[in-house]
């Protein structure tokens, strides 16, 4: 069983045939011999198995076939060529290319007495008296200390080493540092001391290293060496040359690329240093080993073929480029934080690799190592004998009846194999993991983890240390665990997976009998049997546990927790009865802002989803990138995808705005991965809200959520642009709509804004019935006509969804409504969440423009725009996926929750209670002040808000009037044509809380003129104070500002606020003035 050296000698012969016939006969004629030299080559040939090994009997090959030619057995014997040719070669390769860096890792022998003393100095006609000697070994053996103490400062401050590790250093503990010293006094400038550490973890003996240039540790490829170190060889030239006058202390960084002596690559970062010890400069080389798997494609390559070498040329190229890149970042970081260097080279490392070969799967590391594993495990048929051995389990715990296994995601792993590999995956496993069965086998089964590290440390640390401790442990037959992990669909999407895993034993195929019986004995190879279940993404509380904020993983770990309390039940019950019970169990004690109420989509649909969301906040291209990550944060799932009111005939802009709004929409989908927005997908609703003249906005929407695997789960026809006429082009839309639905483009489809004639004439069309209603609807609305409210009741009824919008109020009045302040002070809540929770007490769903009238105080310093967050390189410092991300452990994810926490604090029945009290509150009121309120913590500044100063703030009233909606008038009166409540203002405050509005502003409108001025008669009559003041916006048409001259009223071009006067003129008057106007300065006025 030894090896030996054969050299071999073959040639062809042709002889004559023994019968004579003329015939030759054709034969090899071989002489072999075992090589017998001299003790040098025999060093040199039992280090074969290195690369540097590699180079030189690839030379000595060639030496060889040059020897060979023209040789004549005759003339010349078999040893004399052996002799000349091993001379030439042991020349070439110890004294031809011993003055240069180049890759071919030719090294030679130090020409120092001690070094290089004994057969190898002789062998190279320089050890011994012969050679000029500069220091031996023995005398550096007592140098040693005094160059080890020159560097111990460099030491503490750049590796950060205390007292223990410099004494474990300097005692060259076997473990220890990895370090060398080298002369660069001497030619080749060789290594004189090499430590224990360097031993072990490059493989060279210290009898070997010693005296040679450390290029031996470059890898022995030309090509891969110039590509990969090819300049920085330059720059460690250049660094060790003491004639270029490198002065005492004098350091670099280098990252290189190296290769132990068994072949096996590694990254080094190698800190250098000149160190001056009674005169005699030295250079000291501390080296850190990079925890960076080697992938295949950087591995020796072996018979490949055209594609797949330029292939591997190409990645080579890819990867010199990174690392020159790389270096100047490192030797800066280095020189001050060797740690920090480290790091910031495997982030670069781990990133490009993750990116460019197939053995990486994000931040894991899945080479394909059982191969062979997997052939003989299909070769010999052991998946059958496998289900035969868990053919019970299957049937009791799985309920999987026989041949039926392809139905239940099923995968079995080899322990015994490198990294325990995947030896079989079923359909199902493929189906619901997304990777195929011919990527997965072969590789261990971690690349269903999530891709980050980090992330998957913050959700599956525990559970993956109890996998690793049962796979590699030698457990007995029948052993199982229960494991709650998240994972990573190949999409990048996560799911929820309950694993089960068994330790089996498979009889293997019976072999030769045993010597001198008639019988073999049977014998078992130890598997791992594993079945998971993805937990249904329709348990909602389920799909909020991914948004890794503090909650979150507090409890999936309680869900875990109840999980391994009731694992002893498994062995009599099924695994999805399990599921639920343990689901059910976990469901009570999670809290109630991590889900907020949910409606039903509606009938007349079959859709995935049953439910969504109730509360939704509406978007647009305008604000789409910012609104949706901010609102997501907060606690919001569903949204609104809206578009800006625009000329209905400008068919241009309309495009524009549906192109604008797709792209925008393909943007955020994109932007949500890095930021891990899309973990929650399964709990996120898109609604589309298309005007007639943008129904064609439909395909490239949901072609965008299509493509991120979201869903479209209702589509709404706005007419509140013209609620009350009827279109023969809206039926047209309305069939196109329904047969969406039919395809299962959209969940369920609806209208928004219409009147009851409308919608029943679209629903009678025979297109479809509406399974989706969208109201205007607020506290204290009136009906115009009462059948109106009838109708929408009984849609409700029989099942169709409602959406209230508008619930603010028109012009979003009820925002700054007096009396829903004091309330919502009261209460410590935002005025908007009281309207909110109106709406969710009449069993609505509501569509609304903005989740609240304040930013909490906790959110004044915002954090960094959404869009610059993700767009910064991966593996940059700033990167969400970073270990120093906002997001990184130890940090607070993004998902606060802040609205979902507010909102769930409150219950429906008291905010009803207070919508129900208001009027009566109102008409008791006796004129007096205001009894103070505490201030609402939403409010940062301990002031009430203000309205907005322009209509594109949030669409609120002028600041110069607080709205009186709620504002405790002694009179109220409705206006039955559009529902608003109009009040008396305070007699003693009348210019700050009246009832001020301006004209053409964007919460005023003809009608509400009207009833103020029906109310300043009314208030009159009671012997009440007048109108606090009025005030027109001359900015908007000249007819408005003659109509408030004519009534002394105060112009006010800005909005800004001014002293107000009194009305003079006669109300009636100004009614009729007012009621008269054209209809373009009515629309004016309206706004």
């Amino acid at each position: 069983g030894e090896f030996f050296w054969n050299l071999l000698f073959m040639q062809h012969l042709l002889l004559d045939s023994s019968d004579n016939q003329g015939m030759r006969r054709h034969y090899i004629f071989a002489v072999q011999t075992d090589i017998h030299t001299p003790d040098l080559t025999q060093l040199i040939l039992k280090s074969w198995d290195t690369g540097a090994g590699q180079y030189r009997l690839q030379r000595l090959r060639e030496i060889l076939t040059m020897h060979e030619e023209g040789f004549n057995p005759r003339e010349k014997s078999l040893f004399a060529l052996r002799d000349e040719a091993f001379g030439t070669w042991a020349k070439d390769v110890s004294l031809g290319n011993s003055a240069s860096w180049a890759p071919t890792q030719a090294v030679r022998v130090g020409t120092g007495g001690g070094i290089g003393g004994g057969t190898l100095g002789g062998a190279f006609g320089g050890g011994g008296a012969g050679g000029s000697a500069s220091i031996g070994f023995d005398d550096f053996a007592q140098t040693f200390p005094l160059c080890f103490n020159a560097a111990v400062p460099t030491l503490r401050r750049i590796f950060h080493m205390g007292d223990r590790d410099l004494e474990d250093m300097r005692a060259n503990m076997p473990g220890g540092v990895v370090f060398c010293i080298s002369d660069p006094e001497e030619k080749e400038c060789p290594l004189i001391f090499v430590s224990k550490g360097f031993e072990e973890m490059t493989g060279f003996k210290e009898d070997y290293a010693v005296g040679k240039n450390c290029r031996f540790l470059q890898p022995p490829l030309e090509d891969t060496n110039k590509a990969v170190n090819g300049e920085e060889l330059r720059r460690l030239r250049h660094f060790c040359d003491v004639a270029g006058g490198r002065h005492h202390n004098e350091a670099i960084v280098s990252l290189l690329l190296n290769e132990r002596k068994t072949g096996e690559r590694f990254f080094n970062l190698l800190h250098m240093q000149h160190l001056d010890v009674d005169g005699k400069r030295y250079i000291m080389g501390v080296q850190s080993i990079l925890q960076v798997p080697i992938p295949s494609m950087l591995r020796v390559a072996r018979n490949l073929t055209p594609v797949e070498e330029a292939q591997h040329s190409h990645f080579l190229q890819q990867l010199g480029e990174l690392m020159g890149k790389v270096r100047p970042l490192v030797d800066t970081k280095g020189l001050a934080d060797m740690d920090s260097a480290v790091q910031l080279a495997v982030e670069h490392l781990r990133s490009f690799f993750a990116n460019a070969c197939p053995d990486y799967e994000g931040d894991h590391w899945v080479p394909c190592l059982g191969l062979p594993e997997a052939n003989t495990f299909h070769k010999d048929m052991l998946w059958h004998r496998a289900f035969e051995e868990m053919k019970s389990s299957l049937k009791k715990i799985w309920e999987v009846s026989q041949g039926c296994e392809e139905e239940v995601a099923i995968a079995i792993a080899d322990p015994s194999g490198k990294d325990c590999p995947l030896v079989y995956v079923s359909a199902k496993f493929e189906q619901i993991t997304g990777y195929s069965r011919d990527w997965a086998i072969g590789r261990n089964c971690r690349f269903l983890q999530p891709n980050v590290s980090w992330c998957n440390a913050a959700f599956n640390r525990e559970e993956v240390k109890a996998m690793h401790s049962f796979c590699e442990d030698a457990l007995p037959r029948g052993s199982r665990i229960v494991n709650l992990l998240v994972n990573e669909h190949k999409n990048r999407y996560p799911f929820i997976n309950l694993l089960v895993m068994e330790h089996i034993e498979v009889p293997m195929p019976k072999g030769d009998p045993e010597p001198g019986t008639l019988y073999t004995r049977q014998t078992y190879r130890p598997f791992i049997f594993g079945v998971q279940t993805a937990l249904d993404n329709q348990v909602f509380a389920l799909v909020e546990l991914l948004a890794m904020d503090r909650e979150a993983l507090k409890q999936l770990d309680r869900l875990r927790q109840i999980l391994r309390k009731r694992g002893s039940t498994l062995r009599f019950q099924s695994l999805n009865t399990f599921a639920r019970e343990c689901i059910a169990e976990w469901l009570p004690g999670v809290p109630a802002f991590f889900s907020l109420p949910r409606v039903r989509l509606g009938v007349s649909t079959s859709w995935s989803r049953a439910t969504v969301p109730a509360v939704g906040l509406e978007v647009n291209a305008q604000n789409i990138l910012e609104a949706v990550p901010q609102a997501m944060e907060e606690g919001v799932r569903h949204f609104y995808l809206t578009f800006v009111p625009s000329d209905k005939n400008d068919e241009s802009q309309n495009q524009l705005q549906m192109r604008l709004l797709s792209l925008r929409l393909t943007e955020l989908l994109d932007m949500m991965v890095p930021g891990f927005y899309h973990y929650l997908r399964s709990n996120v609703s898109f609604t589309l809200v298309t005007p007639p003249a943008f129904v064609r906005a439909y395909e490239d929407v949901a072609r965008a959520l299509f493509l991120h695997s979201y869903l479209l789960d209702a589509w709404l026809l706005d007419l509140r642009q013209c609620p009350d006429r009827v279109d023969m082009r809206y039926f047209d839309y309305w069939r196109l709509m329904t047969g969406v639905r039919t395809a299962g483009g959209v969940g369920n489809i609806g209208v928004l804004g219409a009147c009851r004639a409308v919608c029943e004439k679209l629903s009678g069309e025979g297109a479809g019935s509406i399974g989706v209603l969208g109201v205007e609807l607020y506290p204290q609305r009136q009906w115009v006509d009462q059948r109106e409210k009838n109708y929408y009741e009984q849609q409700a009824s029989r099942g169709v969804m409602i959406v209230a919008c508008g619930i603010f109020g028109p012009g979003n009045q009820f925002l700054y409504s007096d009396a829903v302040a004091d309330e919502a002070d009261r209460l410590q809540a935002d005025p908007a969440t009281l309207l909110m929770k109106w709406v969710e007490g009449q069993g609505y769903a509501m569509m609304v423009p903005r989740l609240r009238l304040h930013r909490p105080k906790a959110q004044l310093q915002q954090r960094k725009s959404f869009s610059r967050q993700v767009s910064v390189e991966p593996g940059s410092p700033t990167s969400p996926t970073s270990p120093t991300s906002p997001s990184a452990p130890g940090r607070e994810a993004n998902f606060h929750r802040s609205f979902a926490k507010e909102y769930s604090s409150l219950l429906p029945g008291a905010v009803d209670d207070f919508f129900r009290r208001c009027h009566t509150l109102h008409s008791s009121y006796d004129g007096g002040s205001r009894p103070s309120s505490p201030t609402s913590p939403a409010c940062s500044s301990g002031r009430r808000p203000q309205p907005p100063t322009s209509p594109s703030a949030a669409g609120g009233p002028s600041p110069r009037r607080r709205s009186s909606m709620f504002g405790a008038p002694a009179v109220q009166l409705r206006s039955m044509d559009d529902g608003l409540v109009a009040s008396r203002p305070r007699p003693q405050s009348a210019s700050k809380f009246g009832a001020s509005a301006v004209a053409g502003g964007p919460g005023f409108d003809a009608a509400r003129v009207r009833s103020s001025m029906k109310l300043q008669q009314a208030a009159s009559a009671r012997g009440g104070g007048g109108v606090g003041s009025l005030a027109v916006n001359s900015s908007r048409n000249a007819d408005l500002q003659s109509l408030a001259l004519e009534f002394s009223l105060s112009v006010d071009a800005d909005q800004s606020s001014g002293p107000r006067l009194p009305v003079e003129r006669r109300i009636d008057q100004f009614v009729r003035k007012t009621s008269g106007m054209s209809e373009c300065n009515r629309r004016a006025v309206g706004g």
